[in-house]
Protein backbone atom coordinates (compact mmCIF):
# COMPACT_ATOMS: atom_id res chain seq x y z
CA UNK A 1 0.00 0.00 0.00
CA UNK A 2 1.50 3.38 -1.24
CA UNK A 3 1.55 5.73 1.84
CA UNK A 4 2.29 9.64 2.09
CA UNK A 5 5.39 9.09 4.11
CA UNK A 6 7.38 7.15 1.38
CA UNK A 7 10.13 8.30 -0.71
CA UNK A 8 12.32 7.09 -3.73
CA UNK A 9 15.82 8.32 -3.72
CA UNK A 10 17.36 8.85 -6.69
CA UNK A 11 21.10 8.18 -6.57
CA UNK A 12 22.55 9.37 -9.50
CA UNK A 13 25.29 11.77 -10.56
CA UNK A 14 23.97 14.26 -12.94
CA UNK A 15 23.84 14.10 -17.19
CA UNK A 16 27.50 16.16 -16.95
CA UNK A 17 28.92 14.21 -14.71
CA UNK A 18 27.77 10.94 -15.42
CA UNK A 19 28.80 11.02 -18.85
CA UNK A 20 31.91 11.63 -17.94
CA UNK A 21 32.49 8.59 -16.40
CA UNK A 22 30.56 5.63 -18.24
CA UNK A 23 31.48 5.77 -21.87
CA UNK A 24 28.70 4.61 -24.10
CA UNK A 25 29.46 6.11 -27.66
CA UNK A 26 32.87 7.67 -28.64
CA UNK A 27 31.59 10.83 -29.34
CA UNK A 28 31.26 13.11 -26.57
CA UNK A 29 27.74 15.02 -27.70
CA UNK A 30 26.40 11.71 -28.16
CA UNK A 31 27.68 10.16 -25.22
CA UNK A 32 26.34 13.20 -22.87
CA UNK A 33 22.98 12.54 -25.14
CA UNK A 34 22.62 8.90 -24.28
CA UNK A 35 23.52 9.32 -20.29
CA UNK A 36 20.53 12.42 -20.20
CA UNK A 37 18.53 9.54 -22.08
CA UNK A 38 18.73 7.21 -19.19
CA UNK A 39 18.70 9.72 -16.71
CA UNK A 40 15.42 11.22 -17.84
CA UNK A 41 14.48 7.31 -18.33
CA UNK A 42 14.67 6.65 -15.03
CA UNK A 43 13.05 10.17 -13.32
CA UNK A 44 10.38 9.16 -15.36
CA UNK A 45 9.93 5.89 -14.20
CA UNK A 46 10.09 6.92 -10.78
CA UNK A 47 7.57 9.91 -11.16
CA UNK A 48 5.07 7.71 -12.34
CA UNK A 49 4.61 6.17 -8.99
CA UNK A 50 3.51 9.48 -7.46
CA UNK A 51 6.23 8.84 -4.23
CA UNK A 52 8.27 12.35 -3.79
CA UNK A 53 11.94 12.08 -5.56
CA UNK A 54 14.82 13.09 -3.42
CA UNK A 55 17.67 13.38 -6.24
CA UNK A 56 20.84 12.65 -4.48
CA UNK A 57 23.24 13.95 -6.81
CA UNK A 58 27.24 14.14 -6.33
CA UNK A 59 26.64 17.82 -5.11
CA UNK A 60 25.20 15.75 -2.16
CA UNK A 61 27.38 12.85 -2.28
CA UNK A 62 30.30 14.43 -0.13
CA UNK A 63 31.54 11.37 2.09
CA UNK A 64 34.49 9.54 1.48
CA UNK A 65 33.28 6.42 -0.09
CA UNK A 66 30.35 4.92 -1.73
CA UNK A 67 28.63 2.92 1.00
CA UNK A 68 28.71 6.47 3.11
CA UNK A 69 26.97 8.34 0.54
CA UNK A 70 24.54 5.38 0.08
CA UNK A 71 24.34 5.86 4.28
CA UNK A 72 23.78 9.72 4.20
CA UNK A 73 21.43 9.82 1.25
CA UNK A 74 19.00 7.54 3.50
CA UNK A 75 19.99 9.48 6.87
CA UNK A 76 18.86 12.74 4.67
CA UNK A 77 15.92 11.41 3.44
CA UNK A 78 15.02 10.66 7.25
CA UNK A 79 15.69 13.37 8.29
CA UNK A 80 12.85 15.23 5.75
CA UNK A 81 10.04 13.13 7.73
CA UNK A 82 9.66 10.13 5.78
CA UNK A 83 9.49 7.16 7.53
CA UNK A 84 10.33 4.48 4.43
CA UNK A 85 12.53 5.06 1.89
CA UNK A 86 13.00 3.23 -1.17
CA UNK A 87 17.07 4.29 -3.41
CA UNK A 88 17.79 3.42 -6.83
CA UNK A 89 20.43 4.20 -9.14
CA UNK A 90 20.13 5.54 -12.94
CA UNK A 91 21.18 2.23 -14.27
CA UNK A 92 18.54 -0.85 -13.99
CA UNK A 93 16.27 1.13 -16.96
CA UNK A 94 14.17 -2.53 -16.93
CA UNK A 95 12.61 -0.97 -13.28
CA UNK A 96 8.91 0.23 -13.58
CA UNK A 97 6.59 2.16 -11.33
CA UNK A 98 4.57 -1.10 -10.46
CA UNK A 99 7.72 -2.48 -9.13
CA UNK A 100 8.61 0.40 -7.35
CA UNK A 101 5.07 0.28 -5.48
CA UNK A 102 5.54 -3.30 -5.25
CA UNK A 103 8.83 -2.61 -2.86
CA UNK A 104 6.69 0.27 -1.33
CA UNK A 105 3.98 -1.97 -0.18
CA UNK A 106 6.35 -5.21 0.88
CA UNK A 107 8.29 -2.65 2.83
CA UNK A 108 5.97 -1.36 5.02
CA UNK A 109 5.63 -5.40 5.85
CA UNK A 110 9.14 -6.44 5.66
CA UNK A 111 11.07 -3.25 6.85
CA UNK A 112 13.81 -4.24 4.08
CA UNK A 113 13.32 -4.60 0.43
CA UNK A 114 16.19 -5.46 -1.95
CA UNK A 115 17.07 -5.76 -5.84
CA UNK A 116 19.37 -7.77 -6.90
CA UNK A 117 21.44 -7.77 -10.12
CA UNK A 118 22.86 -9.86 -12.87
CA UNK A 119 25.94 -8.59 -11.85
CA UNK A 120 26.58 -9.68 -7.97
CA UNK A 121 25.20 -5.76 -7.00
CA UNK A 122 21.62 -4.20 -6.23
CA UNK A 123 19.47 -2.33 -8.47
CA UNK A 124 17.14 -0.95 -5.50
CA UNK A 125 17.34 -0.54 -1.88
CA UNK A 126 14.43 -0.18 0.69
CA UNK A 127 14.58 0.55 4.29
CA UNK A 128 12.14 1.86 6.85
CA UNK A 129 14.29 4.08 9.56
CA UNK A 130 13.87 1.33 12.48
CA UNK A 131 15.80 -1.19 10.21
CA UNK A 132 18.18 1.46 8.98
CA UNK A 133 18.96 2.40 12.48
CA UNK A 134 19.39 -1.26 13.39
CA UNK A 135 21.51 -1.83 10.37
CA UNK A 136 23.82 1.21 10.39
CA UNK A 137 26.92 -1.09 11.34
CA UNK A 138 26.00 -3.81 8.58
CA UNK A 139 25.64 -1.04 6.18
CA UNK A 140 28.75 0.26 6.76
CA UNK A 141 30.82 -3.14 6.33
CA UNK A 142 29.07 -4.16 3.20
CA UNK A 143 31.51 -4.46 0.06
CA UNK A 144 29.76 -1.93 -2.00
CA UNK A 145 30.41 -1.43 -5.63
CA UNK A 146 31.59 -5.08 -5.69
CA UNK A 147 29.92 -8.40 -7.43
CA UNK A 148 30.06 -9.94 -3.66
CA UNK A 149 27.53 -7.13 -2.64
CA UNK A 150 24.41 -9.53 -3.21
CA UNK A 151 26.03 -12.69 -0.72
CA UNK A 152 27.18 -10.34 1.75
CA UNK A 153 23.83 -8.96 2.19
CA UNK A 154 21.87 -12.50 2.38
CA UNK A 155 23.86 -12.61 5.90
CA UNK A 156 23.86 -8.70 6.54
CA UNK A 157 20.12 -8.68 7.18
CA UNK A 158 18.56 -11.49 9.25
CA UNK A 159 15.25 -11.00 7.16
CA UNK A 160 14.07 -8.64 4.37
CA UNK A 161 11.72 -9.33 0.76
CA UNK A 162 13.63 -10.10 -2.18
CA UNK A 163 12.36 -8.81 -5.53
CA UNK A 164 13.18 -10.29 -9.05
CA UNK A 165 17.00 -9.67 -10.55
CA UNK A 166 17.05 -7.18 -13.26
CA UNK A 167 19.84 -6.42 -15.95
CA UNK A 168 21.75 -2.92 -15.01
CA UNK A 169 23.86 -0.79 -17.44
CA UNK A 170 26.93 0.37 -16.90
CA UNK A 171 29.01 0.28 -21.01
CA UNK A 172 27.95 0.31 -24.28
CA UNK A 173 27.74 -3.61 -24.39
CA UNK A 174 25.05 -3.86 -21.46
CA UNK A 175 23.26 -0.99 -23.36
CA UNK A 176 23.10 -2.75 -26.90
CA UNK A 177 21.76 -6.03 -25.18
CA UNK A 178 19.13 -4.41 -23.58
CA UNK A 179 17.73 -2.21 -27.11
CA UNK A 180 18.08 -5.61 -28.76
CA UNK A 181 15.12 -6.66 -26.88
CA UNK A 182 13.22 -3.80 -26.03
CA UNK A 183 10.74 -2.32 -28.30
CA UNK A 184 10.17 0.90 -26.71
CA UNK A 185 10.12 4.55 -27.34
CA UNK A 186 13.14 4.92 -25.53
CA UNK A 187 15.07 2.07 -26.88
CA UNK A 188 14.29 3.66 -30.60
CA UNK A 189 16.29 7.03 -29.41
CA UNK A 190 19.15 4.88 -27.59
CA UNK A 191 19.63 3.27 -31.07
CA UNK A 192 19.44 6.27 -33.20
CA UNK A 193 21.93 8.17 -31.59
CA UNK A 194 24.35 4.96 -31.62
CA UNK A 195 23.80 4.86 -35.40
CA UNK A 196 24.51 8.22 -35.58
CA UNK A 197 27.99 8.84 -36.84
CA UNK A 198 29.87 12.45 -35.43
CA UNK A 199 33.58 13.62 -35.07
CA UNK A 200 34.79 13.38 -31.47
CA UNK A 201 34.90 16.79 -29.63
CA UNK A 202 34.95 18.30 -26.68
CA UNK A 203 32.09 20.06 -25.04
CA UNK A 204 31.36 21.40 -21.90
CA UNK A 205 28.63 23.15 -19.98
CA UNK A 206 27.88 25.33 -17.29
CA UNK A 207 24.67 24.17 -15.73
CA UNK A 208 25.45 22.76 -12.42
CA UNK A 209 22.57 20.52 -10.25
CA UNK A 210 22.63 21.52 -6.60
CA UNK A 211 19.73 20.01 -4.90
CA UNK A 212 16.76 17.67 -4.75
CA UNK A 213 13.81 18.05 -4.06
CA UNK A 214 10.18 16.66 -4.13
CA UNK A 215 8.36 15.16 -7.40
CA UNK A 216 6.70 18.57 -8.34
CA UNK A 217 9.95 20.01 -9.16
CA UNK A 218 10.41 17.62 -12.10
CA UNK A 219 7.71 17.99 -14.14
CA UNK A 220 9.53 18.70 -17.14
CA UNK A 221 12.17 16.39 -16.99
CA UNK A 222 15.82 16.72 -15.62
CA UNK A 223 18.08 19.65 -16.70
CA UNK A 224 20.39 18.82 -19.21
CA UNK A 225 23.92 19.82 -17.50
CA UNK A 226 22.53 11.63 -11.34
CA UNK A 227 24.45 6.39 -8.30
Amino acid sequence: MKTDNTAVIFFSRTQDSESQRKIFDPSFRNNAKIASAIIERTLKTLRKTGFDIIYYNEHLQKADSFGENIIGAFQHGFDQGYNQLILVGNDCVELSPSEILYSADQLSQSGVVLGPDYRGGLYLIGLNYERFSESLSNLRKLPWQQQKLWKECLLAFSDFFQLRRLHDINNVDDLRQFIASDHSVFSIKIRTLLSQKESVTTYSTSQNIICIKLSFLWHRGPPVAAA
